[in-house]
């Protein structure tokens, strides 16, 4: 804990230089304690059959198209709506109807 107040410390007082080195040295703890809780569940897994019921998706999703097939996936979105809101054709009387079957369930 002290290395955090530390860390924040030196971000207040603008002393980046021994920020970033304390910074690596947060994340690298954590990493290392999430590394560690993994083992131990993979291990009380394999060893002892405790958990492998319980979880049965995996905590992570990733997708698996790169940035070109989500741009070209958003923009075939974005053509359904367009052409959706081309093919619906309100008129005010529909808008009235509408609004009078409205009431009528009120």
């Amino acid at each position: 804990m002290a290395e955090v107040t530390d860390f924040i410390d030196q971000v207040i007082n603008q002393d980046f230089a021994s920020a970033a080195p304390t910074f690596k040295d947060i994340m690298g703890d954590v990493m290392n304690q999430s590394l560690e809780q993994e083992k131990v569940k993979l291990a009380d897994q394999m060893f002892n059959g405790i958990g492998s019921e319980a979880q049965t998706e995996p905590d992570v999703y990733e997708l698996d198209m790169d940035e070109e097939e989500l741009d070209a996936g958003a923009e075939e979105a974005l053509d359904i709506n367009d052409e959706d809101l081309e093919d619906e054709d309100f008129e005010d009387g529909d808008m009235e109807e509408d609004q009078d079957e409205e009431e009528e369930y009120e």
